[in-house]
C-alpha cells in the first residue's frame, strides 16, 4: 500500500537524524514518538527538532509518485513537563497540535497554558458534536441594504452557539475548532439548510423575496460533492437558486484556485451567486478572480472603519470599486457604522451596505417585522 511505503520512508528519515541511543516508535497513523536520552542540555532539543524537520524538506519519490510531506513536532521534557511516560506523551501531543495550528513544519515546547487551552478545545469539540441534536445552534440575520433605495434586499446568515455547559461561545473561538475536527462540514450543511428554509418561509408568508447569504468554509468547499449538496438542498426546500448567495474568502480560494474554480463553476451553473468576502485582507490573483466569475466583492470592515479621513482606506476602497466595475461586479461595504461612512460610499455609487448603522444581526422574527414595514410603506 502506497501510504505504508511513505510511512516507512518517513521513519527511515527520522531514524537517520537521531543518535544510536535514541528511540523512535510509531504510535498511530502518521504519528511517531522520539525519546532522546542523556541530552547535555535542554537547548539541544531545539537542535534535534530542527534536524527532524529538515529531514522532510526533500520530496518523497515512491513508485513514480512525488509527494512533499510536512512535519509538526511537540516537545516535552523530563521532569519539567512530567515524571511519567503517560504525562510526557500527553503534553508532547498537546504541543504538537499547537505546532500544527502555527502552520506546520515547526515545533512547539509544551507550556501549562497549552493544557488549559487544549482541555477547553476538547470539551468544545465534544459539545459541538451534539450541538445540532441539542438544538443549541441558532442563526441570526444581518440585513443587507440597497443604497439606491435604502431598502432591505438580502440578509447574511450568522451562526451562534449557546451551550448549556460552556455558555455563549463566540464564532471566533468555535469555528476554528469545527474546522480542525471536520465538524464544520456537518455544521455548514445545517446552516445552509436552515438558512434556505428561512428564506423560503419568508416568501411563503408573502414577504418580498430577498437573497440569503451563507458563509462557506474551506473544509466545506474542498468536501467532495459540495456543489451537489447545495443543489439538493435548494431543490428539497424549493428555493429558487437566485435567492442564495455563497460567501467565500480570498484565503480559501487561493489555497487551491484550480480546485476552487471547478467546484464554484458547478455551483454557478445552478444559478447561485458568489460573493468574495473580506476582500483586501488576503491575496488574490486577478486572473483567477476573473475566471471564478464572482458576482460580488465585499469590502472588509477594516477598510471602512477609518472613512472618510483615513487616506489609505480611501485609496483601497476607491481601487476596489474600480476593480469591481472593470470586472462587472457589484460591491458591498461591510461594517458601516456612521452616516459619514455611508455618504462617502455613495460617492462611488456603492451598491449595497451592511453594518450597525443599519442593524445588528437579529433573529428571524425581527427581519419579518422589517420586511413587513417596507411592504406597508
Amino acid at each position: 500500500m502506497l501510504v505504508t511505503k511513505y510511512l516507512k520512508v518517513a521513519a527511515e528519515r527520522l531514524s537517520s537524524s537521531l543518535r544510536d541511543n535514541d528511540t523512535l516508535s510509531r504510535i498511530s497513523g502518521d504519528e511517531f514518538i522520539v525519546i532522546l536520552a542523556n541530552l547535555p542540555a535542554l537547548k539541544n532539543l531545539t537542535v534535534v527538532a530542527n534536524k527532524l524537520i529538515s529531514a522532510f524538506e526533500a520530496p518523497f519519490y515512491i513508485d513514480g509518485n512525488e509527494l512533499t510531506l510536512g512535519c509538526s513536532i511537540g516537545v516535552s521534557a523530563y521532569p519539567l513537563d512530567g515524571t511519567g511516560a503517560e504525562m510526557l506523551i500527553k503534553h508532547a501531543d498537546i504541543a504538537m497540535y499547537h505546532a500544527k495550528r502555527a502552520g506546520r513544519n515547526t515545533f512547539r515546547y509544551f507550556a501549562d497554558e497549552m493544557d488549559k487551552s487544549s482541555k477547553r478545545k476538547v470539551l468544545m469539540s465534544n459539545r459541538l458534536r451534539n450541538a445540532i441534536e441539542q438544538d443549541s445552534l441558532t442563526l441570526l440575520y444581518q440585513p443587507l441594504y440597497r443604497v439606491e433605495t435604502n431598502t432591505i434586499c438580502g440578509v447574511e446568515a450568522l451562526l451562534r452557539w449557546q451551550d448549556e455547559e460552556l455558555g455563549s461561545v463566540s464564532p471566533v473561538e468555535f469555528i476554528p475548532v469545527a474546522e480542525e475536527t471536520g465538524l464544520i462540514v456537518d455544521i455548514g450543511a445545517w446552516v445552509l439548510e436552515n438558512a434556505c428554509k428561512q428564506a423560503r418561509a419568508w416568501q411563503l408568508q408573502g414577504l418580498p423575496p430577498i437573497k440569503m447569504a451563507v458563509n462557506v468554509s474551506g473544509r466545506q468547499l474542498w468536501y467532495e460533492g459540495y456543489a451537489e449538496i447545495v443543489d439538493k438542498t435548494l431543490r428539497d426546500i424549493e428555493l429558487d437558486p437566485q435567492y442564495l448567495e455563497l460567501e467565500l474568502t480570498e484565503t480559501i480560494i487561493m489555497r487551491d484556485p484550480e480546485a476552487a474554480l471547478a467546484t464554484l463553476s458547478l455551483i454557478k451553473s445552478t444559478g447561485v451567486s458568489l460573493a468574495l468576502d473580506d476582500f483586501g485582507t488576503g491575496y488574490s490573483s486577478l486572473s483567477y478572480l476573473k475566471k471564478l466569475n464572482v458576482d460580488k466583492l465585499k469590502i472588509d470592515k477594516s477598510f471602512i472603519d477609518g472613512l472618510p479621513d483615513d487616506t489609505d482606506g480611501v485609496a483601497i476602497v476607491g481601487a476596489t470599486f474600480s476593480l469591481a466595475r472593470s470586472l462587472s461586479m457589484v460591491v458591498t461595504a461591510e461594517g458601516v457604522e456612521t452616516g459619514e461612512q455611508l455618504e462617502f460610499l455613495k460617492q462611488y455609487d456603492c451598491d449595497y451596505v451592511q453594518g450597525y448603522y443599519f442593524s445588528k444581526p437579529v433573529a428571524a422574527d425581527k427581519i419579518e417585522s422589517m420586511l413587513q414595514t417596507e411592504v406597508a410603506i
